[in-house]
């Protein structure tokens, strides 16, 4: 069994991702385009293909097919965009597909062998700019929101939290406007400081609004078990536990009070109003060693 996650396959010169008799596998958060052959292939088995961008693959987006002898392939497919492929999505005889909540679309055959399912659509994905491979959606896609959470992961591709609007997005990329940036500890750094100073900034506007900001820290990505999680106030203002308050500033930064392990670690910092307004930072990961 194979997990496969926020992986970009391009340029492969037969198949960008293959699955051969690897039953329960997944492709998750995953960017496939322009590989020669096919751009996600599947034998034998059951597998899942869940919030994958497949693009301008030059023979199949998706394919699956049943060997003769074997099992019949089972794969699910949602969330996904298939767009600019020969074919978008293939699935041989004797074969059980199934296809939600996915785009299919401008490939010079959209389907063969199978249908899409529920809440499948087949409309321009509106990517930033298709010419130079940026898949991320622009704001009047029609991906936005069209998912679902059900088996969804809780990230992006770049580690953006899913959903950041009403539900999730089809596709790799969750759209976000723009949020939290991540400055120190920088993403995969190794430093050897024990109580380290967090720092990110908010974009501009941000600071006319009132905000509470949380900051976590955890030992996975997914953040499963998260080791330590601290929240400012607005009222009284700052941290818990406290560090030092700057009088009528955004906190933009938090020391740790206590001594962090010589290990590797993943931190994020979100924000809101108390009400109706919420941001977000990536996933950042950074390790401790000795000197």
């Amino acid at each position: 069994m194979l997990n496969i996650t926020n992986t970009t396959a391009k340029l492969c010169t037969e198949i960008g991702i293959e699955l051969y008799s690897c039953d329960g596998s997944k492709v998750v958060n995953c960017l496939v385009y322009k590989n020669r052959d096919y751009g996600i292939a599947g034998f034998i088995g059951r597998y899942e293909i869940i919030n994958c961008t497949i693009v301008k693959n030059y023979g199949y987006g998706l394919w699956f097919a049943t060997l003769s002898r074997y099992p019949p392939v089972e794969p699910i497919i949602k969330n996904c965009i298939a767009v600019n492929n020969n074919i978008g999505t293939y699935v041989s005889a004797n074969s059980y597909p199934e296809i939600t909540y996915s785009d299919v679309w401008g490939n010079n055959t959209n389907y063969k062998g199978c249908t899409g399912g529920e809440e499948c659509i087949s409309e321009n994905p509106l990517f930033v700019s298709p010419t130079l491979d940026d898949y991320h959606l622009l704001p009047d896609s029609l991906c936005i929101d069209a998912g679902t959470d059900v088996d969804a992961p809780l990230y992006d591709i770049e580690g953006n939290i899913r959903p950041y609007g009403v539900r999730v997005d089809m596709g790799a990329y969750e759209f976000t406007v723009e949020g939290i940036k991540l400055i120190y500890p920088l993403n995969e750094s190794v430093i050897n400081d024990i109580t380290p100073t967090f720092k990110w900034e908010i974009p501009g506007e941000e600071n006319n609004k009132n905000l509470h900001f949380k900051i976590e820290i955890a030992d996975d990505p997914e953040f499963v078990n998260i080791l330590y999680s601290y929240e400012s106030k607005i009222e009284p203002s700052g941290f818990s536990p406290l560090p030092p308050v700057v009088p009528g500033k955004a906190h933009q930064f938090y020391t740790m009070l206590r001594n962090l392990e010589y290990q590797p670690y993943f931190w994020r910092v979100s924000a809101w109003n108390g009400e109706d307004h919420y941001i977000a930072s990536p996933v950042w990961g950074f390790t401790i060693q000795k000197q």
